[in-house]
């Protein structure tokens, strides 16, 4: 299966919360049965040292402002842009 995992933030092994540590034991489990895993994330700014540093595969980071609350509706129409001409079986949002 080809799956596409969305969530707030994924750069391992700097993980920072639960959302993170559930995202990569999921991706984890996933590729150990052969599947393709895609990780959408939002970009900010603010990450982009640890983002660099991480050693995450198949991780798009979606850039996107750093205003709070605000980010998931540019996050959501990125995200829409980037999901055309791609297929995927399972779409899996955190």
């Amino acid at each position: 299966m080809k799956i596409a995992m969305l969530g707030t933030r994924y750069s391992p092994p700097f993980f920072r919360g639960g959302e993170e540590h559930l995202m990569h034991q999921l991706k984890m489990s996933f590729e150990k049965k052969g599947h393709h895993v895609d990780v959408y994330v939002p970009g900010f700014s603010k990450w982009k040292e640890i983002d660099a540093k991480s050693d995450a595969r198949n991780t798009v980071r979606i850039p996107i402002h750093d205003v709070r609350f605000f980010y998931n509706l540019e996050f959501s129409r990125k995200f829409q842009r980037l999901l055309k001409g791609k297929k995927y079986d399972i779409i899996f949002n955190t």
